[in-house]
């Protein structure tokens, strides 16, 4: 429903602005709006992965709020549409930005606080603590019976269940030579 709403509303500016500026200013406005728009989502996201790729290499939380809003004006510049390009201009203005900007940090960190709530109401810390053993079965398709596959016990291998498995790949069965 809102994108129907908004495509009436970017229909409506068009035909507005169509007839007081003439249709062929409008078309270029809507042209340059969204090569802008291309370029600045180019740039923008380049800073982005370069900004995320220095705090891995810090070893630091990446800071996202003024690259998350730069991106979204570029997105909304791309949108062919002048209300849509107008609002992508309106986020790019520094007030604007710190304003949206406060607001996805705020959000960032209530996900974070319910996260935490969460997971100490549930028990759940991160991984696992307990080692959980399994055996893989293989399917011997001429009989229809489960066979081991392989490792510990399996007919191809001289360990016997419970042994550590070989540290060298040449002891493994069929392994390199």
């Amino acid at each position: 429903m809102p994108f129907l709403l908004l495509a009436i509303l970017e229909i409506a500016t068009l035909i507005l602005v169509g007839n007081a500026i003439g249709v062929l200013p409008t078309l270029l406005l809507v042209v340059a709006g969204s090569i802008g728009g291309g370029l600045l989502l180019r740039h923008e996201s380049t800073k982005a992965v370069t900004a995320v790729q220095e705090a891995v290499r810090r070893k630091a939380p990446p800071e996202g709020g003024a690259s998350a809003t730069a991106i979204l004006a570029a997105i909304m510049l791309l949108v062919p549409g002048l209300l849509t390009s107008f609002l992508g201009l309106v986020l790019l203005l520094p007030p604007v930005r710190a304003v949206f900007r406060r607001r996805l940090l705020s959000r960032r960190v209530r996900f974070a606080q319910n996260a935490v709530r969460f997971a100490s109401r549930t028990g759940h810390h991160g991984a696992s603590e307990g080692v959980v053993e399994g055996e893989v079965v293989d399917v011997d398709d001429s009989h229809g019976r489960a066979r081991p596959a392989g490792g510990a016990g399996g007919p191809e291998s001289p360990r016997r269940p419970g042994e550590d498995p070989p540290q060298d790949p040449r002891e493994l069965p069929g392994g390199a030579t």
